[in-house]
């Protein structure tokens, strides 16, 4: 495994890597839009921002509470602090540069170019080279919801690969 850089921000801005396995990005850009104006309330922003800091010193812990729920479900799994530790990183930066919300879109940003939300990749389990081998709870609730949603595992499926009950004859 390697580490490389991803960097699409303008010139001034931090860059946020993340680990690579056999696959690279070369780049990825998104444009827009251009003058638009911005909703005050959607659904897609209640969905994002599962807290609001109601004062400075909550800025930090409704940061992690965002970024961990944004990436348990980007990622398709429970998150680790070795998962969280770039995005907040990428939060903080952001803040810096501006307000709460100007940190979450870094986190956003830094959520959405990462290989763990590009890539669906089913690991190999060590100690059985060429055989045939049941995948997780966790690969098995993401085949099932690209099979049958064409979308990522909601959080009752991953809720339930996690305790290990997704496998349960009732419960599949």
């Amino acid at each position: 495994d390697r580490t490389l850089p991803i960097d699409g921000r303008p010139t001034g801005v931090p860059v946020t890597s993340f680990e690579f396995s056999q696959s690279a990005i070369d780049s990825i850009q998104i444009s827009g839009p251009y003058d638009g104006t911005v909703p005050d309330e959607t659904p897609a922003r209640a969905r994002i921002f599962v807290c609001e800091p109601a004062a400075g010193r909550e800025e930090a812990a409704c940061a992690q509470k965002i970024v961990s729920t944004l990436a348990r479900r980007a990622y398709r799994r429970p998150v680790t602090d070795v998962d969280l530790k770039p995005l907040l990183q990428a939060y903080e930066a952001g803040r810096q540069k501006g307000d709460f919300e100007h940190g979450i879109k870094w986190a956003l940003e830094a959520v959405l170019v990462s290989p763990k939300f590009l890539f669906r990749v089913e690991q190999e389990p060590s100690g059985h080279p060429g055989q045939i081998v049941r995948v997780s709870d966790l690969e098995l609730a993401s085949r099932l919801s690209f099979f049958l949603w064409s979308s990522i595992p909601d959080d009752e499926l991953i809720t339930a690969a996690t305790q290990g009950r997704l496998r349960q004859p009732a419960v599949l």
